[in-house]
């Protein structure tokens, strides 16, 4: 991680405190999660429609099979469908597969045949909608943002936007230009990002948030760690979402990233 970035993403405690407007005229979308609206289930499939410094590396997708996003490499030979199903779905969450995860998650529910397997795929279900929910939170604020708009990120740091595109950001922060591929933002500016776009009372928001930060592309140890522990915290449901049982299913899902680290 470049030095620039690894002191955007040292940011990140500061940027989450309670209060802190992601630019002068938005409300802060988190700030307050027992305050929040309940995004409905019709919220999330409208939204879902639109186009610190850590010491391991941000988890990636595998070479071959894995990186085109074959989630059939999570198979084992002679594994009964309902076990290889739910191993493709876990593994459609842990290499970020927008596309794929929430149809895998489907399959594995259609295919589980006992109980255990069956809450297992309902958990992996809800992981898929929350992080697609929460990652097209993140395209649509992208779009609402305009090259030469600035925002918050602390305090103490106005970001410039100089070029944006559904590829690429581009900001100015510090002196410097700083390009960012569309799936390569630092979980910081990310969380920043999306609460143009997401219910601002929702508390779904938060659950959501902390699934994604877990499964992103860009995340790192202390970050899916961080987003485990914020689950368990979270003892009560919230319209039918029990975050503290996510958190043993989303544990699985990284622990086949923790093999390959």
């Amino acid at each position: 991680m470049a030095e620039a970035d690894r002191w955007v993403e040292s940011l990140a405690g500061d940027a989450d405190e309670p209060g802190m407007p992601a630019r002068a005229a938005a409300p802060d979308a988190m700030s307050d999660p027992a305050a929040m609206p309940m995004a409905t289930t019709s919220d999330m499939a409208a939204m879902t429609d639109q186009p610190g410094d850590s010491d391991t590396e941000p988890m990636v997708a595998s070479q071959g099979a894995e990186a085109d996003g074959d989630t059939s490499a999570a198979m084992v030979p002679g594994q009964e469908p309902g076990a290889a199903a739910l191993a493709a779905a876990r593994l459609a969450l842990r290499q970020a597969d927008w596309q794929g995860m929430i149809p895998a998650a489907a399959a594995a529910s259609a295919a589980a045949a006992t109980s255990e397997q069956k809450r297992s795929a309902s958990r992996l279900e809800e992981l898929a909608e929350l992080a697609e929910y929460y990652n097209a939170g993140i395209d649509a604020g992208l779009g609402k943002l305009k090259a030469g708009e600035s925002f918050a990120l602390t305090e103490q740091l106005q970001v410039v936007v100089v070029e944006i595109s559904p590829e690429r950001l581009v900001v100015r922060f510090s002196g410097q230009n700083k390009e960012y591929p569309r799936q390569e933002l630092p979980l910081v500016l990310a969380h920043k990002i999306v609460r143009f776009a997401l219910p601002t009372e929702s508390p779904v928001v938060p659950i959501a948030a902390a699934v994604y930060e877990a499964i992103a592309p860009v995340s790192t140890k202390p970050y899916r760690e961080k987003a485990i522990r914020t689950l368990e915290g979270m003892t009560e449901e919230v319209e039918g979402i029990r975050p503290s049982e996510l958190a043993t299913e989303l544990s699985a899902v990284l622990a086949i990233s923790a093999e390959s680290e």
